[in-house]
């Protein structure tokens, strides 16, 4: 992960699949590249106010939705959690990178995305899909290979 230089804010604008763009989105035939890889938005700096700038709502809205999970399972402020990672994804097979015991689970790339939180040092795996809803990954995780 890159970490910005002192006094730099990190943007970003992400290559998204399809299922993350908004309804009306227009998907443009050329993007323009940032110093930032487009798959990883470093975490906020100490002190830093606010909500972390990923370039598309789309982004914020997974980031957000995982955010408010956490607050409720932990009972803490949304100014405690710390974004550690964003990354667009394809998962290796169904399970998303959070295979569950005992369960089976299409052996068939699946498009998602990956957010890991970071509250005092405890790092949360968030994942998603295409057609699942974001999800605390409570198991060991997986590697997901990230799209650059």
């Amino acid at each position: 992960m890159l970490t910005p230089a002192p006094g730099v804010t990190p943007s970003i604008t992400p290559t998204l699949p399809p299922f993350l763009l908004p309804p009306t989105a227009q998907v443009e035939a050329t993007l323009v590249s940032s110093p930032t890889p487009a798959s990883t938005i470093p975490a906020p700096q100490p002190g830093a106010t606010g909500l972390p700038t990923p370039a598309d709502i789309g982004l914020q809205k997974f980031f957000k939705l995982a955010q408010q999970d956490l607050v409720q399972r932990l009972g803490i402020q949304p100014e405690q959690i710390a974004l550690l990672a964003l990354e667009i994804v394809v998962w290796s097979d169904g399970s998303l990178g959070c295979p569950q015991p005992g369960k089976e689970y299409p052996q068939v790339p699946q498009d998602g995305m990956r957010i890991v939180l970071g509250v005092k040092g405890q790092s949360y795996p968030y994942h998603k899909g295409e057609n699942a809803e974001i999800f605390l990954c409570e198991g060991t995780p997986q590697i997901p290979t990230v799209l650059p």
